[in-house]
């Protein structure tokens, strides 16, 4: 059974922190995120207060689980479209990051 793991980590101000462990090797990936996307942090992380979204696969032998955690300082939480959005988003990162 081969094991795959990913992370990233947003570090402000609008820094992207990406590790995987392909291989038994650790890799380091950062780059700036641009304006728009950091506003789109920023506001979640003001109006949400700590919020854990996971999304698994369907499938028993390659499922696969993804999820996200936001340390915000708001009091309220997503609503499901606002957790997808935010999947969508982080996804879009991760993409651009690892295709570096």
């Amino acid at each position: 059974m081969q094991v795959v793991c990913n992370d990233m980590a947003i570090l402000l101000p609008g820094r992207v922190y990406v590790a995987s462990c392909k291989g038994g090797s650790f890799e380091i990936d950062i780059f700036a995120v641009v304006k728009d996307e950091l506003a789109q942090f920023r506001q979640w992380q003001a109006d949400y207060g700590a919020v854990t979204v996971t999304q698994q696969d369907e499938a028993a032998a390659d499922a696969m689980t993804i999820t996200l955690a936001l340390f915000g300082r708001g009091d309220s939480q997503p609503t499901e479209a606002e957790q997808q959005a935010m999947l969508v988003w982080a996804q879009d990162i991760y993409t651009r990051a690892d295709s570096r």
